[in-house]
């Protein structure tokens, strides 16, 4: 990932990102971060950058030339980026959207100061606004540090998925408490069970300790964190009430339980009610026969929007191979007849003997969005990767088990559901669909 930072202060910086976790993932090249001077692209000698504002009031406001001449010159260094301003009116920063933002492989942040940025720079310049919090600080720079410092430690081998896992808000619950030795310290003993030796019961509680805390400290979050039937249970005996759903419904058009979950996942923290033509009672699947991936989506998502009412969501993706000549591509799933491991072990027949320079590939994912009325929108993700010698792990579905990221010398069915999640064909592609639903939806 590559991340380039605007500010009128870059030595704010040198601290927090020559400590830790970020000078380590830094060093390592699983990073790159750039400062730039705002004041480098001021044309006056005294090198102005900010000026009073139109109608009179305290402060100063950044100027809009200085702003556009400095954007446009960062923008141009490398692979197009959103450029996001940090600002107390943005959008709340939270570790839903640190994940997203750390599957992106670059990133442009714009540090406001003072009274903040003439509005015309907003509007043509800026494409997103992040806020850390409700409070009001000097300027950009440390939301900036804050943002860097969430979005640098999910990026993959900066730290391990163990230690991610069991963090507050990773599943979006607070952190289960924590102890170490000694075992007694100012009269209080460790939970016992701590203790135990036994896994799977020490898991339970502190899972259940999870609930416990969130429930006392931030019962907000329970009404977006992914909870299981006991996990509901065991809230109920601590006084929780289920809220009634009222939230409006997007139809996920597929059976493929294993994709279902994945969009859960992906779209879960969208206040939506995520539900299935199963769920709905919809019963035949619409024909995939088409040519690409984006007939066959907006195909299904199309036909299913109509029939059910709801806004639909669809996607068709496919394994492209390069010394296939790009095959199975969008009949990856008619490829060849059989169960998924008898069609990655045909794909692998055909490769054999193939260096690993000759097995590149790419997974890639069109989704399509379809109102009632007839309206869609398509996004597309592309994971790039290569066939692997023989099938790997046992997470995922399809040919998740061949396919390796180079980067990380694991298959799509040897990552995490978290790693999944931030790096698949279709994680990337739901990041693009995210602001499409946002405004069908009114979501703001």
């Amino acid at each position: 990932m590559r991340i380039d930072i605007l500010t009128l202060f870059p030595g704010m910086f040198t601290g927090p990102f020559s400590e830790s976790i970020v000078r380590r993932a830094v060093e390592e090249g699983r990073v790159q971060i750039f400062l730039h001077n705002i004041r480098d692209w001021a044309t006056d000698r005294h090198r102005t950058v900010d000026d009073t504002p139109y109608g009179g009031g305290a402060g100063m406001v950044l100027k809009p030339e200085v702003l556009g001449r400095a954007i446009r010159a960062v923008r141009a260094l490398a692979e197009p980026a959103p450029v996001i301003l940090l600002t107390p009116q943005g959008r709340p920063f939270h570790q839903r959207l640190a994940a997203e933002l750390a599957g992106r492989p670059r990133l442009i942040l714009l540090c406001g100061h003072y009274e903040g940025v003439d509005e015309r720079v907003r509007l043509l310049h800026v494409d997103e606004e992040v806020s850390i919090g409700d409070y009001v600080l000097t300027g950009g720079e440390l939301p900036a540090m804050v943002l860097v410092d969430a979005v640098v430690r999910l990026l993959p081998g900066v730290l391990d998925q163990e230690s991610l896992a069991a963090e507050s808000h990773h599943q979006g619950l607070l952190e289960y408490p924590h102890y170490t030795r000694p075992a007694t310290y100012g009269g209080l003993t460790v939970p016992p069970i701590l203790l135990s030796g036994h896994h799977a019961e020490i898991a339970r509680w502190r899972r259940r300790e999870a609930l416990r805390r969130t429930f006392l400290r931030r019962p907000d979050l329970l009404a977006v964190a992914p909870l299981t039937a006991e996990d509901r249970a065991f809230l109920r005996t601590l006084g929780w009430t289920e809220p009634a759903d009222s939230r409006p419904r997007l139809l996920l058009a597929s059976a493929n339980p294993g994709k279902v979950q994945e969009y859960r996942d992906l779209l879960g923290d969208l206040p939506l009610e995520l539900v299935t033509p199963a769920e709905l009672g919809l019963e035949g699947e619409v024909e995939e026969s088409g040519d690409t991936y984006q007939e066959n989506a907006c195909r299904k998502a199309l036909t299913l929007a109509r029939r059910s009412g709801l806004i639909t969501l669809a996607d068709d993706s496919g394994l492209e191979v390069d010394a296939l000549g790009g095959a199975p591509g969008p009949r990856s799933h008619r490829y060849q007849a059989g169960s998924d491991a008898e069609r990655y072990r045909h794909l692998l027949q055909q490769l054999e003997g193939l260096p690993p320079e000759r097995r590149t590939a790419r997974f890639r994912c069109v989704i399509a969005i379809a109102t009632p009325e007839g309206e869609v929108y398509t996004v597309e993700g592309v994971c790039p990767g290569r066939i692997a010698a023989e099938p790997r792990g046992t997470g995922g579905f399809g040919y998740d088990p061949i396919f390796l990221l180079p980067e990380l010398g694991r298959t799509m069915a040897e990552l995490s559901r978290e790693e999944k999640n931030r790096l698949s064909h279709r994680a990337r592609a739901a990041r693009r669909a995210r602001p499409i639903l946002r405004q069908l939806f009114a979501l703001g």
